[in-house]
This record gives structure tokens, sequence and C-alpha cells, in this order.
């Protein structure tokens, strides 16, 4: 929300819709409007004016201009300005415009960058003065250590100070790397300099050289490290090596291999089996009468299957969106999106059985075809690259009928920015719409606003002056001005009110009339207070509107939050309900489990016990499918995997021991064979 800070000056440079018409490129602006840059490079741009005479120059790091009249009058701004002097539109139309246009044009930062990519020369040039302001990477390179490097004799007097033998003059500051030569008139030297004077070369070639000494350097650095890392693996193959034989001295019989092999099918059975939270959810399905196989998957957990089971009471099968890969979130949003009766092809699965969508991004969809948007209009923000802020953005856009949204929705504005466009495009058709519907109030309103502008800015009288006199020649030059002052006070005052309400408009579904009827009735509000406030307390209009907005505001938000405070406490109650009934089913799982867990009874007096409670709660077939999902305790899943384990090895024993006499047999036989045939012979 737009806050209100008082100074008029200080709100338009705080305004959101300020902020963002100024992020605009000044020279894409300019180029795209057909305007002539007559030079351009990676640090500025020469424009002609539009008054025909000179240029402006626009500084492209900080994206304001610049401009130097005929008269030596100087005059600059940023881009709002730069758009109402050359299209010769005011300040407020400026700022509509650019605000409306914005997904035409590209940031200061995104043209920069564009810039350079198409001009890699300027990219290098830019990299010179980034490692001469000392900001480059090769900032880290030591003067000494490259001198060293191209074969100058270094002499290091001590930890501050380095001389360089061969040229007497010259002195190496070791500790902030600059270098000075009284001969040559060189104080506080540079890498870059030093590199350039000692290779004989321009500085964008020492740029160059520093870049390949460094990554020489790196190259080295990261050979030494491998090595090193190299010699740790093998040490470390050597101990595990001698660490393995020292295991099989110890301990013959079980190797590790099967030691793994057991606790591997431990885990699998234990992961056969359902907990608590589980068992609940498949009693509560058998206790509805749903089709529980559609559900009863101990890889899912527990809230998925409830959700799945709440469609299953709906008369909705979710078998196409299940899968341990799928939040419950995620479940919960394609239910209600079930429950709505909408399409659900861009809600689908991909190949793998995984999610396109986050839980969020799906109910910004869910939303917009639940609000009446056509499945093609839900698709213009239906990407998993944004984010589900920016896709909310986009979607009340669209909700409210504005096809700009359509160019926002390429991952390139932040849902911050969307907001601005938005708030600003609602707020405009609202007061449009009163302007010409309501002529009257709305001329009533602005006379109100132009009072606040006056109490705030002040006409200012040269001294000697009749004031008289002075108010009726400037009264029609400065008429048009203040009605636009007048007109952004209102629209400011108009979004902030409008952003108090925004949440109540879309619960309620309002239309656009609705909307514009309750903004005149905020407005209408606004005023009247104002002027109770002035008249009560005698302050000046300006304070009595700011204090009348923040009461107003204040009190369509507490509507608000005790609307949704409302709506939170039947959830709740709904929600609490749901509770007691998990709670009463996970009591009934851990009841079972003791029984089945109990040791000193056989398993048959164990079903029956459980057959005479559950099946009298419930009924028999109840009881008897839900026995057999009830787990065993994890003692006897390790003795039951022992055991396994035993029969295993006596069979491989038994099989070991008559291949030997197999063996042994052939053996036999050969030898009983050749003694023949010796005896033939």
């Amino acid at each position: 929300m737009a806050k209100r800070n008082g100074s008029h000056k200080k709100e338009k440079e705080l305004h959101p819709d300020v902020i963002l018409a100024n992020s605009i490129s000044i020279i894409d602006f300019a180029r795209k409007e057909g305007m002539n840059i007559s030079y351009e490079d990676g640090y500025i741009a020469r424009i002609s004016d539009i008054s025909g005479y000179g240029e402006i120059i626009v500084d492209k790091d900080s994206n304001s201009w610049e401009y130097t009249d005929q008269e030596n009058k100087t005059t600059h701004g940023n881009t709002i300005r730069f758009a109402a002097r050359m299209n010769e539109m005011e300040w407020n139309e400026a700022v509509d415009f650019l605000i409306e246009e914005r997904a035409s044009y590209l940031s200061n930062s995104e043209y920069n960058q564009s810039y350079l990519s198409r001009h890699p020369q300027r990219n290098h040039e830019s990299k010179v003065k980034n490692v001469q302001a000392d900001t480059s990477k090769n900032k880290d390179v030591s003067i000494v250590e490259y001198a060293k490097s191209i074969g100058l004799e270094v002499k290091e007097v001590n930890d501050r100070l380095a001389l360089i033998p061969e040229y007497p003059s010259l002195l190496i500051h070791k500790k902030n790397n600059t270098w000075n030569n009284s001969e040559q008139g060189v104080k506080d030297g540079n890498l870059i300099q030093f590199v350039s004077k000692f290779q004989n070369v321009s500085e964008k070639e020492a740029v160059r050289l520093l870049d390949e000494y460094q990554n020489s350097n790196e190259s080295v650095e990261q050979e030494v490290v491998l090595n090193q890392k190299n010699e740790q693996e093998v040490n470390l193959e050597k101990e595990s090596e001698t660490s393995t034989v020292d295991s099989s001295i110890e301990n013959k019989e079980v190797s590790r291999d099967e030691s793994k092999e057991f606790e591997t099918d431990v885990r699998e059975k234990e992961s056969k089996r359902h907990t608590k939270a589980q068992l609940a959810e498949i009693i509560a399905g058998m206790r509805h009468g749903v089709d529980i196989t559609q559900y009863d998957d101990p890889r899912l957990k527990a809230n998925q299957m409830r959700e799945i089971r709440y469609a299953l009471e709906k008369g909705n099968s979710l078998k196409d969106f299940i899968s341990p890969t799928v939040s419950a979130e995620y479940i919960k949003e394609v239910r209600l999106a079930m429950e709505d009766d909408t399409d659900l092809s861009l809600l689908q699965l991909n190949e793998k059985k995984d999610n396109i969508f986050s839980a969020e991004q799906v109910k910004e969809i869910r939303m917009g075809l639940k609000n009446g948007l056509l499945l093609d209009q839900v698709k213009v923000y239906a990407k998993n690259h944004l984010d589900a802020a920016t896709m909310k953005e986009l979607r009340l856009g669209l909700q409210d009928g504005f096809d700009k949204m359509k160019d926002l929705a390429n991952g390139h504005f932040k849902a911050e920015d969307i907001h601005t466009i938005r708030i600003h495009l609602i707020v405009k058709k609202i007061m449009q719409t009163i302007q010409f519907q309501l002529r009257q109030f709305y001329e009533n309103i602005i006379d109100v606003f132009k009072k606040q502008v006056i109490i705030k800015e002040p006409m200012e009288v040269p001294q000697g002056q009749d004031i008289s006199r002075f108010a009726r020649m400037n009264t029609a030059s400065k008429e048009e001005e203040l009605v636009n002052e007048a007109a952004f006070e209102l629209n400011e005052v108009a979004q902030t009110l409008y952003e108090s309400m925004e949440e109540d408009f879309y619960q309620k579904d309002y239309t656009f009339e609705q909307k514009k009827d309750a903004m005149k009735r905020a407005i209408n509000e606004v005023v009247q207070k104002a002027n109770e406030i002035e008249h009560v307390s005698g302050v000046e209009l300006d304070v009595a509107v700011d204090e009348a907005v923040e009461f107003i505001v204040n009190e369509k938000e507490e509507k608000t939050l005790q609307n949704e405070a409302m709506k939170s406490m039947k959830a709740e109650f709904v929600e609490k309900f749901y509770e007691y009934e998990n709670d009463h089913y996970t009591k009934l799982a851990e009841f079972a489990q003791d029984v089945i867990a109990e040791k000193s009874i056989s398993y048959e007096h164990k079903v029956e016990i459980l057959y005479q409670t559950l099946g009298e709660m419930y009924d028999e077939k109840v009881a008897k499918n839900w026995i057999e999902h009830l787990y065993q305790p994890e003692s006897e899943i390790v003795e039951e995997v022992k055991v396994d384990h035993q029969e295993q090895e006596m069979k491989n024993s038994s099989t070991e021991r008559f291949r030997q006499m197999y063996e042994a047999m052939e053996q036999e036989t050969e030898i009983i064979e050749e003694y023949e045939f010796d005896l033939e012979q």
C-alpha cells in the first residue's frame, strides 16, 4: 500500500507509480519512440532535444539526463520528466503513459545488460574501468607477485614496502597494492598501470594479461587441491581396506554385504507397514464407505490419504493425481477444483507422476477458473517459471479485464511491479468513470484537493509586488498545473483506499460498478472526515486529509479482518470436528496395535479380541479388513527376517554340499573311465 508521508514532493518520489515509471530505460524509451540518438557508448548517450537546439546527455548508470539550453540554463531529470518533455505532455500524463505501457520498454538494468552483450568491446572497456576503480576480480593480484612472475627482481624491505633494484626510484606499497615512481611522477599507481608500464602494452591488453595470469594461478591451485584430495582418497581407501581386514578377522560369521542385505530386508518389511495416522485414515474410509483401495498405500502420507478420502466422500476420484511425490496441499487444490467443477487439464501430472506446478501456483490456476476466466486466459499466467505471487497479480488483473497483463507474463516483471500497474489501471478506470458520470461530485472533490495542494505548496510572491495583482496574473497559468497536482493527490488517496478494500472486493466478487460505488463512498467519507477534523481541531486541510485517509483505511482493514476472523472461526470449528474424528480413529489404531504387540497371548486370541471390539463398533467386514492392515511389532519383523536368512543359509549350505558331492562323483567317474580305458589297452 502506498504510504502518505506529508510532503507532496516526497510522496511523488516514494510513490510506487513513480518508482516503476522511472525504472524504464531512458535510452530504450527514446529508441522505441523514434528519437534521434546521435551517440552511445557503455556510459552515456546523446539525444537530440525536441527544441531543435543542442542535445540531451543521458547517464546510463543512473538513468538520468541533463540538458543545457541557449541561455545556458540547465534542466535535468529522470524517465518521467524526459517522457513529458520529449512527448510534450504533463508530468501526470507521462506517469500514466509509462505505467500503462511498461511492458513495451526495458528497465535500465535490462537495457544496459543487453547493450553490453551486443557491444563486447564496450564490455571490455567497462572491465578496464572497473579494475581501475579497484572493483575487478584482479584486485586480489599482488603487484609484488606479478612483478616476480615477469622476471623482475623484487626486494621486500618489510611487510609494508618492497623495492625493484633495477628501478631505484620505484617503491611498492604492499598493504594497499600501489606503487610510486618519483622519477616518472607516478603516485599511487594501480595494478593495471603497473602491468601496462612494465609489459609495454595498453591498459586493455593489461587487463587481458592479468586475466590470463590469474586463470593460470587458479588452475595451479585447483591442481594442487585435486592432488591433495586424491591423496586423501587413497589414504581413506587404505584405511578402509585395513578396517575391513580387521573386521573380517574379528567376526568371520557375518560379512559386510550380508549385514547390509539384512538391514535392507528389515527396512523393506517396515516400509510396508502402516503408521497409526495412516491406519486412522483407512478405518475412516471404511467407516464412510469409500473405496480405500485408491489410497491404501503405505508410501502415501496420512495427510495425502486424507485429501483423497475427502474427495471420495464427495463422490470424486483423484486416481490420476495420486503419487507419493505429490504433496497433500497439491492434492487439496485439485480436490477443491473438482468440487468447483472446473477444467483440470492444466493440473495434470507429468509422465513421471510428478506435479508441474507448486500447490500455491495451482491455487491461482483454480481461483482464475473459479472466478470466471476462460482457459486461454488462465494459460496466460499458468507458467511454472512464474512464482505464485506473480501469478496472483496477473490473475487479478485479467479478472478486472486488463489485457495488458498478457504482456507482463514473460517472467521479466516482479509481482510488486505488476501490482503497481494493476492498481494504477483499475483506480484510473474507476476515477475516469466517476469523473464522466458524476462530474459535479468529481469537481467538488478536486476542489478540496486543490486547497490541500495550495496549503502544501503556497504561492511565492516576490518582494514589493501587489499580492492581488500577482495572483490575477498567475491564476490562469497555474490553474491547469494546480488541477493536475490535485488529481495526483486524489489518485494517490484513491489507490490507498482501493488497496485497503481490495481483499473484500475479490472475496465478495464485486462487479466494476460495485467497486466504483464503494470507492465513491470511501472518497466522500475522507472529505467529510477531513472537514470534521479541520473544524474540530483547527488543523490545516492537508494534515486533515492524511488523518482522514488513515482513519478510513484502518476502518476498512479492520472490517476485512473481522470478516476474515469470522470465516476463520467457521473453518476452525469444521477443522476441529475433523480433528476429533481423526483423533478417534487414531486412538482405535493405537488400541489395535497394542493388542497385536502383546506377546502373552496367541495371534488367534488377538484376532478374536479385535473382532469382539471393532466388529461390534462397526461390522465384522470392516474389522476383518482392518485387521489385515495391522502391522507386526518391529521386534517380530527382525525375528522373521532372521529366520528367513537362516533358512536361506541352510538352503545355500545344502546346495553347496550337494554341489561338492556331485563334483566328487564326477571326479570318481573320470578316474574309473580312465582305469577302464587303460585295461582295454
